[in-house]
C-alpha cells in the first residue's frame, strides 16, 4: 500500500517565488537536517546536494527539531545514505555481514568522523515510536542508537536461546543463563539495545563466533525503533531546487508497517474465496526444476505420484569420463549456480536466502487459504536426491525454513508463514529431515496423511496458533545410508568453490603427516578439496548403487582401496541397525517459536491451541553419536565450520580415551576436517566463513604439532554432529503449548540404539550443554527413549492414548514424562512394555561419579519431574504393565503419576538403596583396589538383561 506523499501542501511552505518580466518560476530549500523545520514528514539532503543516483531526497520525520531517521518511509532512499543497509528481518536493518562500522561510521560515510564530531557535533539519540521523541542523555553519554544482538548477523549472543525477543511485539528481555551457569543479568537475543554511537563493533571473525558480546547497529524497518540525530545549528544548510525537479524525484512513501500490509493483503484473500476458484493440477512435471512455491491462494491437487530429483544431470552428462556427483562447479540437485535461478531460488547462487544450502523442501506455502489435496498419492523425495539433499522437508509451511537470527547461514528476512492450509488425503515418503514443517504458521489442518521415511520428524510445528493433526499415520522413520558429515559437506559445496577459486594455490601442510612419502598427498587448498570430493563420490556411488563393491573400490587390490577406507569411515552410517546418527528423532514435534534443537523447552514464546486425535506414531529409530564441544580459548567458541559443523575431536585424534591420552593426542584428521581447518586459516568472507571458530590452540595442534595443555583445554558435551543437545527417541513432544488436546493417540515400538556418552572432557556433568536445563534433564541424554514428553506448556489434555513398546539400550525410558511448568489432565491412558537400558552393564556405571554423565536407566510409565508441574486424572485413569529398568519410577519417590506396581510387572532391577550403597562404597576413584575387584566381579556376571523374566 504504497502512496505518493502529498508533497505540496508541505513543500509550499519553503517555496520561493521569483518575478521575471514574462513567467514565474518556483523553487523550493532542502535543507540538511530537521533543526528549524516544522514537526511532521519532510524531506532532506544531509550531504548539501542533490543527485538522483547519489545523493536523493530522504524522506525523514522532524521532531522539535530532531531529525528521525526511519527507513520504513522509503528503503531505497536509506541505503543511499548508509556504508551498507541490509534486511535481517521485515523489522530490522543493519550493515552487511562484511561491514564493521559502529553507529557514527555506519550513517553519512562520506563524511570523515572528524566532521562528525567537530564540525557538525553530531548528536544521537532513540525514538522508538519514529515519529514524537528523540531520547538523549540516556546514561549513555548522550550519544547512543540501536544495536542488535550477533545471532542475526551470524555471530555469537551469550543468552541466544535463554531469553530470546518476542518476534512479533519486538519487546526484549534479560536474563541469566539457562542451567546456572552463570547468575549474571545479561540482556536477552533483541534487535535493539542502546548502546553509544562509538561501540566497538568487533572485525575479527574469531571474536564474532568466538565472543559472547557481538553487537553491530541496528534500525527499524517498520515504523518502530527509529534512531535520530541533531546536528548544531550553525553547521545547517540548504540548496534551492527547481520545483519540478523536486516533485519529480521525491521518493515514494510507505505509511503503514509491512505487518500492517499483510493483514490487509490476507483479508482481500478471505473475501474473494480463492480456495474453491483457483484450482491447480500438479503432477510430476511441476517438479523438475525446482521446489514449488504456492505463492497464490488455491486448491493444489496432486494426480500422480511425485518423486523430487531437482535438477539431477542428465544420462548424457553422467556417461560423461569427467563426471562427478559432488561437483562444486556443476552443484548437481541444487540451484542453477550460473545465476539463472536466484529470481525463484533466492540465495541459490548468492550469499542471502533461503536456497543457500540448496533447495530445502519440495512445496513451499507462502501465503494464505491453501489446499493441498495429495489424492491418495505418494510425494517425496528420490532415492538420489534423498542422498544428496540432506538437509530437506516435503512440505514447508513458509517461505523460508528459519527464523530470522537462527540457522547456519543468512537465509533472508522474509518468513510469509502460512496460513489456512490444509494438507490431506496422501502419503509423504522419504524426507532428509521432515515431511511437514513450518515457522509461524496458523489455522492448519493435516488430516489423513502417512508420513514415514524421515530423518528428523514427521510433523514438526514451530510457533504457531490453531493447528488439528488428525486422522495420520507417522512411522516408520528411515534408515539414513549416511551420516551428519555427509550432509555438511553437501550444504557446503559453494563455500568449497569459493575458497578453491580464491585460494586454491595457497599451500599448508599439516603436523605428523610424512609428505615426502607420499607424493599423493594433498598440499595445496584445491587439492584437499579435491580430495573431498573425491570420497564423496566414491560414497555416492556405493549407495546408489546399493553397496555394490565395484562402485567403491572395495577391495584390496584396488589402488584407490585406502582412500576408499578413508571414504566410508568418513561418511558411511555408523549404525549396526541403520539408525540416524542425529541427536533425535520424533513423530510429531509442536513447538513454541524457532527451532527446537537444544533444549527441553529453550525455544522462546508461546505456540497456542492444537488439537491432535486419532494418530498413530510407530516404529521410530535413532543411534545418536556423541561429539564434543572443544576449544583452548576459555573465551572462545567451539571448534566448528562454516553450519556449526562440529570438528570431531575424537575422529580427527589418533588416540582419545582417559585425559593424558587427549594431552598426547596428534592430529591426524580426515579429508573434511582438512577443509575446514583451511576455510578458518585463508577464508576472509564473512558471507563464507558463517559460524567458523577455530582459536590459536586447535591451529597450532593441527598445523605445527603443538601438544595441547591441561590448563586450555575446555569442553562441552552432549552435542551431536551439529553442535545441538542429543535428545534420543520421541515419539510427540510438546514445548510451549497454551491449549493442546490429544485423543486417541496410539504410539509403539520407539527404540533408541545409541551407546553412552563420553567422560573425558566433561566427566560427571549435569549440565554438558550451555542450553541444557539440568532441573529438566541433567547428565548425558542421547541415550533416552519417551512416548511424549510435555514441556512448560498449559491447559492441555491427553486421553485415550496407549503408548506400548518403548526400549533405550542404555538410558531412561519413559511412556509420558511431565517436565518444567506444564499443567495437563490424563485419561485413559495404557503404558506397556517400557525397557530402561536393555543393553547395559552394571560396570558400565560410575558409583565414584555419583552415576554421571551416564545415568541408572529409569523406566517410567508417567514420569513426572516434580519442576512446578500440576496435573489432574480423569476418571479412567492411567493402567500399566510390564515396565522394567535398572530402577524404575514409584509412588514413594514421588516421580509416578498414576500407578504401575510389581502386580503389574513394573519391576527395577535393582532398587535406589543398592546404588547408593555402592556409591558410598566406592567413592573414590575409578583406580581403587576396591572398585577394580567390583568391576572384575561383576564382569563375570556380564550379560545382556532379559526383561521377559522380570
Amino acid at each position: 500500500m504504497e502512496t505518493i506523499f502529498p508533497s505540496l501542501s508541505l513543500a509550499s511552505m519553503f517555496l520561493t517565488h521569483q518575478s521575471r518580466s514574462d513567467d514565474i518560476s518556483s523553487t523550493i530549500s532542502v535543507y540538511t537536517a530537521c533543526n528549524s523545520l516544522p514537526d511532521g514528514l519532510q524531506y532532506i539532503l544531509p550531504y548539501g546536494d542533490f543527485s538522483s543516483s547519489l545523493h536523493p531526497l530522504l524522506p525523514v520525520t522532524c521532531f522539535d527539531g530532531n531529525t528521525i531517521l526511519n527507513p520504513s518511509l522509503s528503503f531505497e532512499s536509506y541505503e543511499y545514505y548508509f556504508s551498507s543497509l541490509y534486511m535481517y528481518d521485515i523489522g530490522i536493518g543493519g550493515p552487511n555481514l562484511d561491514d564493521f562500522s559502529n553507529w557514527r561510521q555506519w550513517y553519512l560515510p562520506e563524511l570523515s568522523e572528524e566532521d562528525k564530531l567537530s564540525k557538525y557535533e553530531l548528536m544521537y539519540g532513540v525514538s522508538e515510536d519514529c515519529t514524537s521523541s528523540c531520547l538523549y542523555n540516556t546514561g549513555l553519554n548522550s550519544n547512543s542508537a540501536y544495536y542488535m544482538t550477533g545471532n542475526f548477523f551470524l555471530c555469537a549472543w551469550a543468552t541466544k536461546g535463554d531469553c530470546d525477543m518476542d518476534a512479533e511485539t519486538y519487546q526484549c528481555y534479560e536474563c541469566a543463563r539457562i542451567g546456572g551457569r552463570s547468575s549474571d543479568v545479561q540482556p536477552g537475543v533483541c534487535s535493539h539495545l542502546e548502546y553509544p554511537v562509538d561501540h566497538e563493533v568487533h572485525t575479527d571473525h574469531f571474536q564474532c563466533t568466538g565472543n559472547n558480546d557481538n553487537i553491530k547497529p541496528s534500525i527499524g524497518l517498520i515504523n518502530q525503533y527509529c534512531v535520530c540525530y541533531r546536528p548544531n545549528d550553525e553547521s545547517i544548510t540548504s540548496i534551492t531546487m527547481d520545483l519540478s525537479d523536486y516533485t519529480d524525484n521525491l521518493p515514494s512513501i510507505n505509511y503503514e508497517p509491512a505487518t500492517q500490509q499483510q493483514e490487509d493483503d490476507n483479508e482481500e484473500t478471505v473475501n474473494a474465496d480463492p480456495v474453491s476458484s483457483n484450482i491447480v493440477y500438479l503432477s510430476q512435471q511441476d517438479f523438475m526444476d525446482g521446489t514449488y512455491r504456492i505463492t497464490e491462494p488455491g486448491t493444489y491437487v496432486f494426480t500422480e505420484d511425485v518423486e523430487f530429483n531437482f535438477n539431477a544431470p542428465t544420462d548424457e552428462e553422467r556417461d560423461s569420463a569427467l563426471f562427478s556427483p559432488n561437483s562444486y562447479e556443476d552443484l548437481w540437485w541444487m540451484p542453477r549456480p550460473d545465476g539463472s535461478q536466484e529470481d525463484k531460488y533466492q540465495g541459490g547462487s548468492t550469499w542471502s536466502g533461503p536456497y543457500q544450502l540448496g533447495f530445502f523442501s519440495g512445496i513451499t506455502v507462502e501465503c494464505s487459504d491453501v489446499v493441498i489435496d495429495l489424492g491418495g498419492h505418494t510425494v517425496g523425495m528420490s532415492e538420489e536426491f534423498y542422498l544428496q539433499q540432506r538437509f530437506f522437508s516435503i512440505i514447508e509451511l513458509a517461505k523460508k525454513n528459519f527464523v530470522s537470527g537462527q540457522g547456519p547461514v543468512d537465509f533472508g528476512a522474509y518468513l510469509s508463514s502460512a496460513s489456512n492450509v490444509v494438507i490431506k488425503n496422501g502419503a509423504l515418503s522419504r524426507a532428509s529431515h521432515h515431511c511437514i514443517h513450518g515457522n509461524g504458521a496458523s489455522n492448519i489442518v493435516i488430516d489423513n496423511i502417512h508420513a514415514y521415511n524421515f530423518d528428523v520428524a514427521g510433523i514438526q510445528l514451530n510457533g504457531f496458533d490453531n493447528i488439528e493433526i488428525t486422522n495420520c499415520d507417522i512411522g516408520p522413520s528411515s534408515n539414513p545410508p549416511v551420516n551428519g558429515r555427509y550432509l555438511h559437506a553437501r550444504t557446503l559445496l559453494r563455500r568449497y568453490k569459493h575458497l578453491a577459486d580464491n585460494y586454491g594455490d595457497k599451500q599448508l601442510l599439516f603436523a605428523n603427516r610424512n609428505y615426502d612419502d607420499d607424493e599423493n598427498a594433498p598440499q595445496y587448498v584445491r587439492e584437499y578439496v579435491d580430495e573431498l570430493i573425491e570420497q564423496m563420490d566414491m560414497v555416492y556411488g556405493y549407495v546408489i548403487n546399493h553397496g555394490d563393491v565395484e562402485y567403491a573400490a572395495d577391495t584390496e587390490e584396488n589402488d584407490e582401496y585406502p582412500r576408499w577406507l578413508r571414504a566410508k569411515e568418513l561418511f558411511l552410517n555408523p549404525s549396526p541397525y541403520l539408525h540416524g546418527d542425529g541427536g533425535v528423532v520424533y513423530g510429531i514435534l509442536l513447538n513454541s517459536r524457532g527451532g527446537a534443537v537444544m533444549g527441553f523447552g529453550n525455544a522462546p514464546s508461546k505456540s497456542t491451541n492444537a488439537v491432535i486425535e486419532n494418530v498413530e506414531i510407530h516404529d521410530l529409530a535413532i543411534s545418536p553419536v556423541e561429539k564434543l564441544k572443544f576449544k583452548t580459548d576459555p573465551v572462545g567458541g567451539a571448534t566448528r565450520g562454516p553450519v556449526a559443523d562440529v570438528f570431531d575431536m575424537i575422529k580427527v585424534s589418533d588416540k582419545w580415551g582417559d585425559f593424558d591420552d587427549v594431552l598426547e593426542a596428534k592430529y591426524v584428521g580426515t579429508a573434511y576436517s582438512d577443509v575446514q581447518i583451511l576455510m578458518s586459516e585463508f577464508e576472509e568472507s564473512w558471507y563464507v566463513l558463517d559460524h567458523t571458530c577455530f582459536d590459536q590452540g586447535i591451529r597450532d595442534w593441527t598445523i605445527r604439532g603443538v601438544p595441547f595443555v591441561e590448563e586450555t583445554i575446555h569442553g562441552g558435551c552432549n552435542t551431536d554432529i551439529q553442535l545441538h543437545i542429543n535428545k534420543g527417541v520421541i515419539g510427540m513432544r510438546v514445548d510451549n503449548v497454551v491449549g493442546f488436546e490429544v485423543n486417541n493417540i496410539n504410539i509403539h515400538d520407539l527404540i533408541n540404539t545409541g551407546n553412552l556418552g563420553h567422560e573425558t572432557i566433561c566427566g560427571a556433568y549435569e549440565q554438558g550443554n550451555a542450553h541444557q536445563d539440568p532441573l529438566i534433564t541433567a547428565g548425558y541424554t542421547g541415550t533416552e527413549g519417551y512416548g511424549i514428553t510435555i514441556t512448560q506448556s498449559t491447559d492441555g489434555s491427553v486421553s485415550g492414548a496407549v503408548i506400548d513398546s518403548i526400549e533405550t539400550y542404555y538410558g531412561n525410558c519413559n511412556g509420558i514424562a511431565l517436565f518444567k511448568d506444564s499443567v495437563v489432565t490424563f485419561n485413559d491412558i495404557s503404558v506397556s512394555n517400557i525397557v530402561a537400558g536393555s543393553q547395559l552393564q552394571l560396570t558400565d556405571l560410575r558409583p565414584y561419579q555419583n552415576y554421571l554423565p551416564n545415568k541408572i536407566p529409569r523406566a517410567c510409565s508417567v514420569f513426572d519431574n516434580n519442576y512446578n508441574t500440576q496435573y489432574t486424572i480423569g476418571e479412567d485413569g492411567i493402567s500399566a504393565h510390564d515396565v522394567n529398568g535398572y530402577l524404575v519410577c514409584s509412588v514413594q519417590d514421588n516421580n509416578l503419576i498414576g500407578d504401575c506396581d510389581a502386580a503389574e510387572n513394573c519391576v527395577g532391577k535393582y532398587d535406589a538403596p543398592y546404588f547408593d550403597r555402592l556409591a558410598s562404597q566406592y567413592s573414590t576413584n575409578a583406580h581403587s583396589d576396591a572398585y577394580i575387584a567390583f568391576v572384575e566381579n561383576q564382569s563375570v556376571k556380564a550379560v545382556p538383561m532379559d526383561y521377559v523374566s522380570w
